[in-house]
């Protein structure tokens, strides 16, 4: 006992010391220097976000088991319910709302569903996914069914392009025996708009994040003490600051990237993005189209031709959600998902590389069935009126 106290100790003194080397190292480098002043103050915030969103993941895995009850006791925590609409969390309480409200769905548990959906819409009165997980679960539920298919339907007529109004008013007409009305009204979410939604609206984004810099070493730090890694922990404070120093003098890097895009598949029914990123970039983020209804599968980034392994920890979803190794976009008004490249080799010759970022896309109707995005189905004159790229 008194040996693990004493090592406790010393594991305490260094990370202080090195810690306190981090921050002056920090302080040294941001000295007179306004924009390294405003991006590691965007950093501050960016911190104050993670203390919400490093919750999340967990939340998110048992929720894709069909597991509710720890986010359940997440979002009862003091923290978590003051939450509100406009505050700096509330985009990760709503991704682990609209996570638990489709796990609650599946596991057909109208019960919590309707206390769920209904706290969700006392956030925000305005969001229609929580309007459309409401009304069904009004639909499910004894005495209030006649309540919940006529709000279906009221909110479809109201905003006939949100997917779970689609599905669950489609599914509606099916439990009432109105057959050929939903198979029509499904069969038009197959019109050719079905693929032209999908293909356009996608954006592209690369810049250097201070944020996901810090977070790298700041992980490596805790990694190098927990192992009893001196060594490899002193040399954390230098290595940041010499990423900070790079950023600093390369005005390259703090150039921020766009790209408005459309995507189709190639012959081999693939999405490739291409684009030229400066070398040293830390962060790319993706951007699908608003309400997209889709499944992305087999992820895959090159540098300069050379194919990368990436971690699940490298990527962040917002508005998305990660199941079985594939990324989920469910309807939402904006998804999106970020890679962390920071730690991924990119050694090469001159300021740029060419970074190439492919997947395969499913294509999920109304009544939930996956489609593969291929390049037979994009060029079909049925589903794209140009039938060409």
């Amino acid at each position: 006992m008194p040996i693990s106290r004493l090592k406790a100790k010393i594991l305490a003194s260094c990370a202080s010391l090195i810690g306190a080397l981090l921050m002056l190292t920090l302080l040294f480098t941001t000295l007179n220097n306004k924009a390294l002043i405003d991006e590691l103050g965007k950093a501050w915030v960016n911190a104050y976000q993670e203390s919400y969103s490093s919750e999340v993941p967990e939340a998110l895995v048992k929720l894709q088991l069909g597991q509710t009850d720890h986010a359940i006791n997440l979002l009862e925590q003091s923290d978590w319910s003051s939450v509100r609409l406009g505050d700096r969390g509330y985009r990760f309480k709503r991704q682990i709302l609209s996570n638990l409200c489709r796990t609650l769905y599946n596991n057909k548990d109208y019960h919590r569903l309707l206390y769920w959906a209904t706290a969700w819409q006392l956030l925000d009165e305005r969001d229609v996914d929580a309007i459309a997980y409401n009304y069904e679960a009004l639909r499910q539920t004894d005495g209030r069914r006649k309540e919940g298919r006529e709000g279906l339907l009221d909110n479809f007529k109201k905003f006939p392009e949100n997917g779970h109004l689609q599905r669950f008013y489609v599914w509606a007409l099916f439990d009432d025996g109105e057959v050929e009305q939903a198979e029509e009204l499904a069969e038009k979410y197959l019109s050719s708009d079905w693929v032209r939604n999908a293909t356009l609206g996608w954006e592209l984004r690369w810049q250097w994040k201070t944020r996901h810099v810090i977070t790298n070493y700041v992980r490596l730090l805790k990694q190098h003490l927990a192992n009893g890694e001196w060594g490899d922990a002193w040399e954390v404070p230098q290595n940041m600051w010499r990423s900070v120093l790079k950023w600093k003098n390369s005005e390259l890097l703090k150039e921020k990237g766009y790209s408005a895009i459309s995507v189709f598949p190639n012959q081999d029914d693939r999405i490739h993005i291409t684009a030229d990123m400066p070398r040293n970039i830390s962060t790319v983020r993706i951007d699908l189209p608003p309400h997209a209804n889709l499944r992305i599968s087999d992820f895959n980034l090159t540098i300069d031709g050379d194919s990368k392994n990436l971690s699940s920890d490298a990527f962040e979803y917002i508005n998305l959600f990660e199941t079985q190794g594939t990324i989920q976009a469910d309807s939402d008004e904006d998804p999106f998902f970020v890679v962390n490249i920071l730690n991924v080799d990119k050694t090469g010759v001159g300021p740029l590389m060419k970074v190439d970022i492919s997947f395969q896309i499913a294509l999920i109707d109304v009544l939930g069935q996956e489609r593969l995005l291929s390049y037979a189905l994009a060029t079909d004159s049925r589903f794209n009126r140009d039938g060409s790229e």
